[in-house]
């Protein structure tokens, strides 16, 4: 008897590994389980999930910032900024090459005074609103993720976490310190060394570094930290507003805050949701000869980066989309190029004909049906970059080749 289920067993692993399999790629964000492909009579191959680094910079725009924009382009990386209100009110031109480069901008406050900031909640709220405006008249955009100067340990109580919460904002700190802002003239070396540490261990890394003040040494260390990750196969990708990792604990703090009273919550932190939701204003869209506009609602803000229906976009540029329900694959014919896109996959493969196709990966949020995915990364797959983005109070306006 023993010996028949041995032999059943058997069989039952041998029918199975000659099974066909789908394959199934990772998005970008690295937050899918990857299936490897494989043939028939190849045996399934599971493979981990690639990690994702988050690089960011605070206390910007500065002197470096420009080189840092300048490198990132060049390894063609995204990163998140978190911009100081005083900061971004000397340089504009600054925040605006963040956003228009498909950066995120982050709130760091206006001066990044501890004593003024961790005295009390509403001195705090008071300089996040305030950077708030500044960025909003530069780019018409709000952002929602908060940094606190400093982190929030020890600086933080559970009264700044829930407020800030509570009025719509997403607080960021940073499992990986490069430890550039240790002391002044922290040598390159040792940047780069705090930066990578723990790049082994499993899960995603945000790490710390700045662009404002005296940071020559950071731009001397980026393009080694980014050639470090890059080969040990980390994806790059930005925080948004939805992200809840990566805060540290509450310290008790050494001495009592006073909270903000009912009616001041009310009438600042409650409706303050409202403030951030973007407004209802159109997106254009001049590519080439042409131009389209996408109402609100068939595009979106994540973190920044604009989202957009892949119907509505195509077609309103004067292509055609179908959707194979079964495969669940969008076919966008545009431009003189097809592109195939795989929602559950995040697949793309871009062909002019038959035998001159690209592949690759493209983030894909699949809707009630819909495909979404990024605006920026969609004109690439197309062969049509973006060359601009303008944000004014009156509508958002995308230029593409």
């Amino acid at each position: 008897m023993k010996m028949k289920l041995t032999v059943c067993m058997l069989a039952f692993f041998l029918l199975t590994a000659v099974l066909p399999f789908t394959a199934l790629a990772r998005f970008d964000d690295g937050e899918k389980v990857m299936l490897a492909a494989s043939s028939a009579r190849q045996p399934v191959q599971l493979k981990k999930a690639a990690p994702t680094v988050y690089l960011t910079f605070d206390d910007g725009p500065g002197k470096y910032t420009g080189q840092v924009l300048d490198i990132l382009k060049r390894y063609q990386v995204p990163a998140t900024f978190f911009v100081l209100g005083q900061e971004a009110k000397r340089s504009p031109e600054l925040v605006r090459r963040i956003m228009a480069e498909g950066h995120v901008l982050g709130n760091h406050t206006y001066n990044h005074n501890y004593k003024e900031l961790y005295g009390d909640f509403k001195t705090f709220w008071t300089q996040i609103k305030q950077t708030e405006e500044i960025v909003y008249e530069i780019t018409g955009f709000r952002p929602q993720l908060v940094r606190a100067p400093g982190g929030t340990y020890g600086h933080f109580d559970k009264v700044y976490f829930h407020l800030l919460q509570e009025a719509g904002y997403n607080v960021v700190d940073w499992n990986v310190d490069s430890g550039d802002s240790k002391r002044l003239g922290v040598p390159a070396a040792q940047i780069e060394a705090g930066a990578v540490r723990g790049i082994g261990h499993a899960g995603d890394k945000v790490v710390l570094m700045h662009d404002g003040g005296a940071r020559a040494e950071t731009v001397k260390a980026l393009p080694f930290i980014i050639e470090k990750y890059r080969s040990a196969g980390y994806s790059f990708g930005v925080l948004g507003p939805d992200q809840s990792n990566w805060k540290s604990p509450v310290k008790k703090m050494a001495s009592a805050r006073p909270a903000p009273d009912a009616k001041w919550i009310a009438e600042h932190v409650l409706a303050n949701k409202t403030v951030l939701f973007p407004e209802m204003k159109p997106l254009v869209l001049e590519v080439g000869n042409r131009e389209a506009t996408l109402a609100f609602g068939e595009y979106e803000l994540d973190g920044g980066q604009i989202i957009v229906s892949l119907r509505a976009a195509i077609e309103r540029l004067g292509g055609t989309v179908t959707w194979d329900s079964i495969s669940k694959t969008a076919t966008a014919a545009w431009n003189s190029r097809t592109m195939q896109i795989y929602a559950d996959t995040g697949k793309v493969t871009s062909c002019r004909e038959a035998n001159q196709c690209v592949s690759g990966t493209i983030h894909v949020i699949l809707r009630a049906g819909a495909v979404q995915i990024p605006l920026r990364d969609l004109l690439k797959w197309a062969g049509r970059p973006v060359n601009q983005l303008h944000f004014t109070h009156a509508e958002y306006r995308v230029t593409a080749a």
